[in-house]
């Protein structure tokens, strides 16, 4: 029988060591930001939407439609529903756009989280968003005293996070605040119902929710 050299066996030995390593590894953390709701990893939106049914005390619908395929051209009397829209970026068409005012005009109330809502969204409501990359902390904090809480909340800088820096006035009523007294939460009127334009939605990551006392 032939000896095999001592030197192949340290080689499969450390081989050996090396791959034991590598399984016994820590999974490296995904900080990708997708806000999608079946993502557990840090910036997806898990918490928020298992918790939804206990906050609306029923079980909302997720919808994987357009706004326009879900709204269609309809002129049916508005329903006082709540239609959500969490995401890192949501770029309404000109069609899409149409059909979240029309929603909204019939009586219905529509919320969106986003640092982009597109343009012809944010022309029709006369608004501008503009981001700011500086990596500091920033906290986010409800200012009208309709909402009878003031507390702020701390959040990381640079991650799905921007501000209003033009809107109307007349029409908006401003709901929430950065650290740095810039606008991230409004609200509008529109015909019968709301329009709610939130313009950090880090603040709804499994991350966010669980750091900061930020839950509630």
């Amino acid at each position: 029988m032939r000896k095999v050299p001592w030197y192949v066996v340290v080689i499969a030995i450390l081989l050996g060591l090396y791959s034991l390593a590598l399984y016994k590894r820590p999974a490296k953390t995904d900080w990708t930001p997708t806000l999608v709701n079946r993502h557990k990893i840090p910036y997806g939106s898990y918490i928020l939407f298992s918790a939804l049914d206990s906050l609306f005390g029923y079980k909302p619908d997720i919808l994987r439609s357009t706004p326009y395929e879900f709204c269609g051209d309809t002129s049916s009397a508005g329903t006082s529903d709540l239609y959500m829209f969490i995401a890192v970026k949501t770029a309404f068409s000109g069609t899409d756009a149409k059909a979240i005012l029309d929603y909204a005009s019939l009586g219905n109330e529509v919320f969106i989280s986003s640092e982009n809502i597109g343009d012809a969204l944010s022309d029709s409501l006369g608004l501008e968003l503009s981001r700011d990359f500086s990596m500091d902390s920033l906290g986010t904090r409800l200012v009208n005293p309709a909402l009878g809480n003031d507390r702020g909340y701390g959040m990381k800088r640079g991650t799905i996070t921007c501000h209003v820096s033009r809107f109307d006035t007349a029409r908006s009523v401003v709901l929430g605040m950065n650290s740095r007294g810039q606008v991230n939460y409004l609200m509008q009127r529109r015909g019968k119902g709301r329009i709610f334009i939130h313009t950090a939605p880090g603040m709804y990551t499994n991350y966010s929710l669980l750091e900061h006392d930020n839950l509630d």
